[in-house]
């Protein structure tokens, strides 16, 4: 079942998470699917990608936003109106509407994956911020898979190019992105669900 927040922290972002435990059934019963939204369906490569899609759909749905999605050459989603951004584990799906800027969002698992790879992926001061808490790389991980959806640079340098400042609980996250020499500064949002992390923001 959904999880939506509407107009979170009033700042205008729409966001839907969605646990994925019904059968394909459930949501074509809930869904009036566009053409182009079947022919997405037809051409899915397996059972799970299909119902990423339809949970989408649904969320769509649940926080009331009347918008197709269509996708740009690389995939990115796309509406006819405003910013959307989705993202997907076996588990979950989670997209995030916003009607004026662009928006970013990543959602992950807590495993020891992040960690194995961490010199990779991390400065040394984010190390010894994170240590070996998982539930902290994951979040650290999350911030800078969202730097990239929101500048659209997949050759970016995860240590060099991005810093996530170290942060408390409930807090919102300040991310450093450097490119030729000009940072900017992006802000984040961030939930934790039972073994998974969300991240968002724009």
């Amino acid at each position: 079942m959904p999880l939506v927040l509407k107009d979170f922290n009033t700042l205008g972002y729409s966001l839907g998470i969605w646990e994925i435990i019904e059968d394909e059934s459930f949501f074509v019963k809930r869904l009036n699917l566009s053409d182009k939204d079947k022919e997405l369906l037809k051409n899915a490569k397996n059972n799970q990608r299909r119902l990423e899609i339809l949970s989408v759909r649904l969320l769509l749905k649940s926080l009331g936003i009347n918008l197709d999605i269509s996708h740009s050459d690389t995939g990115k989603p796309i509406v006819q109106s405003g910013n959307i951004s989705i993202s997907h584990t076996k588990r979950y799906s989670a997209l995030v509407y916003h009607p004026q800027k662009k928006v970013c969002v990543d959602i992950e698992k807590i495993s020891n994956i992040v960690s194995k790879s961490k010199h990779l992926a991390f400065s040394k001061s984010e190390i010894e911020f994170a240590g070996i808490d998982l539930e902290l790389l994951t979040t650290m991980w999350c911030c800078k898979e969202c730097v990239v959806k929101l500048t659209n640079n997949i050759r970016i340098n995860f240590t060099e190019q991005i810093y996530v400042h170290p942060f408390k609980e409930n807090s919102i996250i300040q991310c450093d992105y450097t490119n030729y020499r000009t940072t900017s500064h992006l802000f984040f949002n961030y939930l934790t669900i039972k073994d998974h992390v969300i991240v968002w923001g724009g």
